[in-house]
Formats: structure tokens, sequence, C-alpha cells
């Protein structure tokens, strides 16, 4: 928690609430837009692709007369990113129709997924995500609105050297561990944080399990983190929050963990200072 973000209302733990994770750069990149999509008219089409990102650069492909050597277009990066490889989407109905794109940065490992489609040719960033291998930890990130970017899936490899533990949280191979984290869209009226789920082995039934780890609430009107708890626990052993507002800012004024007194935080302007988040 960090007073200064307390009027922050789009984070996904709610005001003042920061994940301690990498934000990673799923927002890095916002859509594409194909120029040789089929659904354009005829005069509006030419060979060119543009990806956009958030800082205003663009990254631009052309659509070569030639393939792939497994029959997919070639789209061809302008001199000096040869790195990134563009691979469009084929919709499963209608292969001359497009369902996406996929933006793969070989030097990372980092694929930037474009599936949801905002007009004619255009399709907006839905994540990135990277592989895990070798005692790694890698991160796949969920796209929000206003460009920002949230951890999705988390994947740890912590078994022999070369175990890749693929991009699919609910089928890595043992040996593999990772994080799925649940969120829940409109909550007054921003995506929230709702539960985090382990993938891991299970040694007593000899297989991978999913297991809740953490439950989140929130209030429905102002969106602020009330109640976080381990549900593996029954009965459930919650630790509250209580918030006051201050000029528009939530700021945390009690924190009870389970069993205990709670503990209350008051807040003062300084002089040289009209932030309310002072302690």
């Amino acid at each position: 928690y960090d007073s200064r973000y307390s009027n922050d209302a789009k984070s996904v733990l709610g005001p003042g609430w920061k994940l301690g994770l990498p934000e990673g750069d799923a927002g890095s990149f916002t859509k594409v837009t194909d120029n040789a999509d089929i659904r354009l008219p005829a005069e509006e089409r030419d060979p060119s692709v543009r990806i956009e990102s958030n800082d205003g650069s663009e990254l631009w492909f052309e659509l070569s007369s030639e393939t792939n050597s497994d029959g997919s277009e070639r789209y061809v990066p302008e001199s000096g990113l040869e790195a990134f490889r563009l691979k469009r989407l084929k919709d499963s109905s209608n292969s001359a129709l497009t369902s996406g794109f996929e933006l793969t940065d070989r030097d990372s490992g980092a694929v930037y997924l474009f599936s949801t489609a905002e007009s004619t040719g255009v399709w907006k960033a839905t994540g990135v995500s990277m592989p895990a291998q070798n005692n790694e930890i890698r991160y796949q990130y969920r796209q929000l609105s206003g460009g920002k970017s949230t951890v999705e899936n988390a994947f740890s490899a912590t078994g022999s050297s070369g175990l890749n533990c693929g991009s699919q949280w609910n089928s890595i191979p043992r040996g593999c561990q990772a994080l799925h984290f649940v969120y829940a869209d409109n909550v007054a009226p921003n995506t929230r944080l709702t539960a985090i789920q382990l993938r891991t082995f299970d040694p007593a039934s000899n297989q991978m399990v999913t297991v809740d780890v953490a439950n989140y609430q929130y209030d429905a009107t102002t969106g602020v983190l009330k109640s976080a708890w381990d549900p593996r626990i029954s009965p459930a052993l919650k630790t509250d929050y209580a918030y006051t507002d201050a000029s528009g800012q939530k700021l945390l004024t009690g924190l009870t963990p389970p069993g205990e007194a709670p503990f209350t935080f008051n807040y003062a302007k300084l002089a040289e200072d009209s932030n309310e988040g002072r302690i």
C-alpha cells in the first residue's frame, strides 16, 4: 500500500494498492492495423501492416508475395527490426479472414497477441507471454483499458535443465509451477483481482492440481479492497481494511488481522505539501 496512489481507481487491488510483481510491457504495443485486410474496399488496400505503441512509435511490416516454409504469409519488417516476426491468425471458419495477429520478439522471446477487433483491419493488444524455462520466472500479461497491463500468469520451471513450461498455465508439465491471477471486470466499475490460483504437482495424488491460495473482496460502490484471506484455511481468517475519503483520495485508516485488534492510521497535510497522504 502507498497513500500516494490512493486516487488510482484503476489499480487491480483498489486505490492505494500495487501488485508486488513486474508490471510488464503488454501495453508497449497497443494495436495492429492491417491495410491488406480483404474486408477493406479494394481501392483502400495495400500490403502494409502498422503496429502502434504507447510512446507514439510505430513498427511497419510489408506483406511479401513469398510465403514462409510452413505456407503462412511472410511479413517483412522494416530495416533494423529483423528480430520481430509477425504472423496473421486465421479465422477458424474462413482462412481468408483474420482473427488477429501475433508479434514475436525473437531476441527476448516475448510473444504479443492482438486478438480484439476494434474495426475492420484493426486489432487491439490482448497481452504478452514469455514461456519459462531453466529456473526462470516468466509472466503473461492481461491488457487493461488505457494501455495498462497486469500480470495474468506467472510460470516457474524448477525441474531439470531444459524443461519448458509452455504458455498454458493449466496444462504445464510436472516440474513447473504456475500462478493464475483471476480478475473481475466492472467492479465500481474497474477491473479487480479477485483470486490467485496455484498450479503445481501434488505428491499425494501423483498428479498436477489447481489450488486457490488467495481471495480478495471489494466494496461494490467505491471499489476499495475490503478483505483478503487464504481460502485453504477454514473457517476463513480474513484481514479487513478500512478507509476514509480525503479530497477524493481513499486513504487506508484501519487494518485488522484475523483475531487481533485493529491497527489505525491517521494522516495530515504538511505546509509544503498539500497531498493528504502524510501519515
